[in-house]
């Protein structure tokens, strides 16, 4: 029974660091730059996050090792690639917010032909 427990333990893991580094923090990035579901298709959208996924994991593992001189643990690594995550996702909130807004904004404002 133990070793059925630790057999899906590590398969969920495996599922898990591999959406955690090839999908998650490009999925938020790229609601960043594209900031509505329907600004690019979805497989536009997948393709994009798996490349800026790959980027991004890249670039902060590497800051956090060669400039902040932080050793590459695994916990460390999970820290910093959902502090990304996290960090993107409140920015996409924002621009949401602000879009909505400015949309609004423009409703209310008419112009006349005859102007």
């Amino acid at each position: 029974m133990a070793d059925i427990i630790t057999t899906l333990l590590g398969f969920f893991r495996v599922i898990f660091g591999f959406l955690l580094v090839l999908f998650i923090p490009g999925c938020a990035i790229s609601f960043v730059f594209y900031p509505r579901i329907a600004d690019i298709s979805p497989i536009t959208r997948i393709v994009l996050s798996c490349v800026i996924s790959i980027g991004s994991t890249l670039c902060a593992i590497l800051f956090l090792d060669i400039v902040l001189g932080i050793d590459t643990t695994p916990v460390n690594s999970t820290i910093i690639i959902l502090s990304i995550s996290a960090l993107a996702c409140i920015i996409w909130g924002i621009r949401r917010v602000f879009l909505s807004w400015m949309e609004k904004r423009k409703e209310g404002i008419n112009f006349h032909k005859d102007l």
